[in-house]
């Protein structure tokens, strides 16, 4: 019952109220704490304020009771080494005239100002001396003894319950000792005064008697009076101590010095007193103050509270249901609060965040459209190029082309139905992993037939060379190569659509699998008269046959020969075209793939430790496979350069540097590289292997990016860039193609092969006048072969944005690419507005500027793109 009453209570106090009384408890607590402190904390501060300043006192009281040592033994030099008084000493010493010698001391001591003088014979006799009554001192006195044994003395001197400062000095004639001259001054008042005055504490002198007894100071009679009765000197072997006492009514802290006599040992002491009552005065006026604050501060609070916690809590509210609908997924909220400070503080990071999420939700929904509006692929595991045209269901078209169908034979039967599959997968990717070596295209798949179709850059050798490397790793396969024309196009067989593939060559090809034999190669008629003349020059003999359906010439090669006149086609093809009729010799750029790939089928193990799973892309370059790396137990990706680039040193110094500076680079927007090899002279680098699309492909999906999805992207790509300038590298060839996006819509940056350190751009490490990397995303400085730096990276950035937010590169729409490189040069790039009329201003400005002929006129660097995107940022 109690609980729920105080809840009540509670629940009916306002949220002002109770931020109120907790803020009024805290005062108090905190007003209590601070005076508490302060007092405790002052205490110990005075305490070692005055013991600081009485140790200051008593160091300069000795060095001021030095000083007037040295002043006195100067005189006292003076004096004795005055011919004239030395010579009426000695005169006075033989005549037994004392009062004559006294006369003269008199005299001396008031012209430097002393306070007594006293002659002394050769023996330590008094002779004469200025007092009014006689020094009497004897041979045992220690002054005597000190004198007679050192010829000279300096210290403190006590005589009738005074104490002096006292110098010796002999007196000579002609070398003979006449007697000796001591000199002094008192310790008066007057100069205790002059001791407090230097040293800022109050001064007091004791003699060393059993009872100490006042000799000069600076307080009144009653005081010193009080601090005699206090007195407490060091103990022996102690040069000073300090201690308490009270005095007047107040407490002092008084440091005890002892005052050393002629002789070295103790004749007086000097004190130096602090007031420990002044010293906390100023604390105990700081704590009142602090309560008198404090309950000042209490009362205003009790009147402002109102109007401190509502324009805070009103924003606060706001905030909570903004971060209440954002945990439903509501991010399409907009945050109107306007309050500076830490709310503010509060309201634009919570601003970014929905910013962040709605970005994040944009990508994720952009890149899952884009998935379910690509082709399902066919159940065999193909890859799919670009350069083939399949990234995409575009309408049906039809072309010439060259058409290879793989038939395997021999698939065990009578085993487990898993063990069947297990085999007819595998056999299928090695033929899928062929096709895509070559650049081909994978199009329909028939239980255990696959079809495929080449065009485009010598469709027939690169047909070749597939069928080499699919007999290789598989003799029992039936292969066959067609050339005519075909027709592609995308059909939808209940909710998934699929690639499909006609025309009479595939009819031809279908028909020619149903007579080849395992092991063998078959060619039509238009294919058998684009080889006739290489296979004869080669001496490969072409084994005619009759095709029963159609009665024309078909041409079967075996596993041998059909090796033979791929090799001869890579090394001297005089070919290619993709029709009869159309056939225009000329040289051959067919990549070397069988010296690239060998046997770096499924299973294989590169440098005992990656184990080739299959093919993922091929590239002008090199090519990709999927592999299981043993070392760090996880699938990477595999880059391995084809056969003329092995034959290229730049080309395999390039890849040596594309691991040797990507290594360097660990970041979340950053492809990473592993580790680097050769496997039979062939170098290669194992990579992450990331599940995704690159931006190019993404692009061809659609013409252009949403303002939220594509900032994200470029922020990414920004920091992927930073990273990579951060650890002085230079990428040099950014672009679409080389920027890969992950399912979760993460961005990465890729293929360092070209990349440079920036501190080694140096005259002579490229040549004038190379261009590397890929034209539409060159800088200016780049293609006139000059020297580069971060900048020429942000000029490649700024390229890319463009395209990804118009659908366009600057000046795509020149006629050749010798057109666009010159106006690259000479002019400047066109407004993004001109492609989307509803680009917002401020990033045309930043497309613009980061695209700008003059390096100058770009960003300075990364960092500066980035602050510039953030301000971007919807």
């Amino acid at each position: 019952m109690v609980d729920d009453t105080e809840s009540g209570t509670s629940r009916r106090l306002s949220l002002g109220t109770r931020i109120f009384l907790a803020m009024a408890l805290l005062i108090a607590l905190a007003v209590g704490a601070a005076v508490a402190v302060t007092g405790f904390l002052g205490r110990g501060i005075a305490y070692q304020a005055v013991e600081d300043d009485i140790g200051r006192g008593g160091a300069v009281l000795s060095a001021l009771q030095e000083q007037r040592l040295d002043q006195l033994s100067l005189v006292a030099e003076l004096m004795a080494r005055d011919p004239y008084f030395t010579a009426y000493i000695a005169e006075g010493f033989a005549a037994d005239d004392s009062f004559s010698i006294t006369d003269q001391l008199e005299e001396r001591i008031r012209g430097f100002e002393l306070d007594f003088a006293i002659v002394v014979d050769p023996d330590g006799a008094v002779f004469a001396d200025t007092f009014a009554t006689n020094v009497a001192l004897g041979t045992d006195d220690p002054l005597i003894a000190t004198l007679l044994e050192d010829y000279a003395v300096g210290g403190i001197w006590p005589h009738d319950d005074s104490l002096f400062y006292l110098v010796g000095a002999p007196l000579e004639v002609a070398g003979v000792l006449q007697g000796f001259l001591l000199t002094g001054e008192v310790i008066d008042d007057n100069e205790a005064q002059e001791m407090r005055r230097v040293t800022e504490t109050e001064v007091v002198f004791f003699t060393a008697d059993d009872q100490p007894a006042l000799v000069a100071g600076t307080l009144d009679a009653a005081a010193t009076e009080e601090l005699a009765q206090a007195f407490r000197a060091p103990a022996d072997g102690e040069t000073s101590q300090v201690m308490a006492a009270e005095v007047d009514g107040k407490q002092w802290l008084a440091q005890v010095r002892p005052l050393l006599g002629v002789d070295g040992g103790t004749t007086g002491w000097s004190v130096s007193l602090g007031s420990l009552a002044e010293a906390l005065a100023p604390y105990r006026r700081i704590g009142f103050i602090l309560l008198g604050v404090g309950l000042l501060v209490i009362g205003v609070g009790a009147l402002l509270s109102g109007l401190l916690t509502k324009p805070v809590l009103g924003p606060v509210r706001q905030l909570a249901e903004v971060a209440a609908k954002a945990s439903e997924g509501d991010y399409d909220q907009e945050i109107l609060t306007q309050s500076s400070g830490d709310v503010g503080k509060l309201a634009s990071a919570f601003s970014r965040l929905l910013v962040e999420l709605r970005e994040k939700r944009d990508m994720e929904i952009y890149v899952a459209e884009l998935n379910r509006n690509m082709p399902v692929a066919s159940a065999a595991p193909v890859a799919r190029t670009a350069a083939a045209g399949y990234t995409r269901a575009e309408p049906p078209r039809a072309r010439d082309a060259v058409t290879l169908g793989v038939e395997l034979r021999d698939l065990p039967v009578g085993n487990s139905d898993q063990a069947t599959i297990d085999e007819l997968e595998r056999r299928l990717r090695r033929v899928a992993d062929a096709v895509t070596l070559q650049q081909g295209a994978v199009g329909t798949l028939a239980g255990h037939r696959l079809l495929a179709i080449f065009e485009g850059g010598e469709p027939l050798g690169r047909a070749l060379g597939s069928t080499d490397l699919v007999m290789r790793a598989d003799g029992a396969s039936a292969v066959v190569i067609t050339a005519g024309q075909v027709v592609t196009g995308a059909v939808t067989l209940g909710d998934l659509p699929r690639q499909a593939i006609t025309g009479g060559a595939v009819g031809q090809l279908e028909r020619l699998l149903r007579t080849a034999d395992a092991g063998n190669l078959l060619l039509d008629r238009t294919v058998f008269s684009m080889l006739e003349a290489l296979a004869a020059a080669a001496g490969i003999p072409l084994t005619a046959l009759t095709d029963y359906d159609s009665r024309l010439p078909v041409y079967s090669l075996d596993r041998d020969m059909a090796t033979r006149l791929a090799v001869a086609a890579e090394a001297d093809a005089t070919l290619v075209a993709t029709s009869p009729g159309s056939i225009s010799p000329r040289p051959s750029t067919l990549p070397r793939a069988l010296a690239t790939r060998g046997d770096h089928g499924p299973g294989t193990v590169l440098a005992e430790r990656f184990e080739i799973e299959g093919v993922l892309g091929s590239g002008g370059m090199g090519v990709v496979y999927r592999a299981f790396d043993r070392q760090l137990d996880e699938i990477v990706a595999i880059k391995m350069l084809k056969g003329d680039a092995i034959s290229d040193p730049e080309q395999v110094s390039r890849l040596r540097s594309e691991l040797k500076l990507a290594r360097k680079i660990s970041h979340p927007n950053v492809l990473r590289t592993y580790d680097f090899g050769e496997v039979d002279g062939v170098p290669f680098i194992s990579m992450e292997l990331v599940r995704g699309i690159t931006l190019r492909q993404l692009l061809q999906q659609r013409d252009r990016m949403p303002i939220a999805a594509g900032l994200r992207l470029a922020r990414q790509l920004c920091r992927g860039l930073m990273a990579a300038h951060g650890q002085s590298v230079l990428h040099r060839d950014i672009k679409p193609e080389n920027l890969i996006i992950e399912a979760n819509g993460n961005l990465k940056l890729m293929d360092f092969g070209i990349a440079r350190p920036v501190h080694r751009m140096e005259k002579g490490e490229t040549k004038t006048g190379a261009i590397v990397g890929t034209p539409y995303y060159l800088a200016p400085e780049q293609l006139a072969g000059q020297e580069v730096d971060v900048r020429t990276d942000i000029y490649a950035c700024g390229v890319v944005l463009y395209e990804l937010f118009t659908g366009t590169a600057p000046f795509a729409d020149s006629p050749t690419a010798i057109q666009m490189m010159l106006k690259k040069t000479q002019e400047d790039p066109p407004s993004p507005r001109t492609f989307w009329a509803q680009l917002p201003s401020n990033l045309e400005t930043i497309l613009l500027r980061c695209v700008s002929r003059d390096p100058a006129g770009r960003y300075p660097d990364v960092a500066t793109l980035l602050d510039a995107l953030d301000r971007c940022r919807a």
